[in-house]
């Protein structure tokens, strides 16, 4: 049908624009269909698809284990009393403050006074704060 495709005015044809319209559309239509079968004949990257796959599944569990020990340690900390959480706070900053695996583990030399005064605090520490830890954190 030409009537469709030709238009007539003032003694001219002209082509519609509703044909050009069309003719664009199956042109995009035809390069998507190209383009959609070179991709198809691509390989999938199964090495980089597992190593991702991987690298989520590490990062699920890291953030399942800092839930579950966050979780702990909140309901831990609700049903503390004061003295207790005291007594936690004030040992887990003498064993921030203490070197356990540095040099002092890979020479060993004779304890300073500094370095008894130290060992001391820190056990003197554990000793106020292992009364309120329940026993099932400790094995």
């Amino acid at each position: 049908p030409d009537d469709e495709i030709l238009g007539e005015r003032d003694g001219r044809k002209f082509v519609r624009g509703s044909f050009v319209r069309h003719v664009e559309r199956a042109a995009a239509a035809k390069g998507l269909a190209s383009s959609l079968r070179k991709e198809m004949r691509r390989p999938p990257d199964f090495r980089g698809l597992d190593a991702r796959r991987n690298r989520i599944t590490a990062q699920l569990r890291r953030l399942a284990v800092d839930l579950v020990e966050a979780k702990v340690v909140h309901e831990l900390s609700q049903n503390f009393s004061a003295e207790a959480q005291s007594a936690l706070i004030r040992f887990a900053q003498i064993a921030g403050r203490q070197n356990f695996g540095g040099r002092a583990a890979q020479k060993p030399a004779k304890m300073s006074q500094r370095h008894r005064r130290h060992r001391q605090e820190y056990l003197e520490a554990f000793e106020k704060c292992v009364g309120f830890i329940p026993c099932w954190v400790l094995t």
